[in-house]
């Protein structure tokens, strides 16, 4: 079978990760070292990261307000994201 070789082309796409696990195994730290990040925070700690790395966070207090504003990012009412 013959391969197609071709230009690459620059297409914007969104990674959506939910880290999930123990306590203090990194978690945080890594969602806050990735380019561009909004960071959900639902333990209330991401601040603590705030003067290394710079990301966007909204604190959430319940999954149901994680949904809602996964809802609102999916309907275009938070241009950025």
């Amino acid at each position: 079978m013959p391969f197609k070789i071709e230009k690459a082309k620059h297409t914007i796409s969104y990674l959506r990760v939910l880290l999930y696990g123990s306590f203090k195994t990194g978690k945080t730290l890594f969602a806050v070292s990735a380019p561009e990040v909004l960071l959900i925070d639902v333990e209330g700690g991401a601040n603590a990261y705030a003067a290394k790395y710079s990301f966007d966070r909204v604190q959430v207090r319940s999954y149901a307000e994680v949904f809602e504003l996964l809802t609102e990012i999916r309907d275009g009412k938070h241009v950025k994201y």
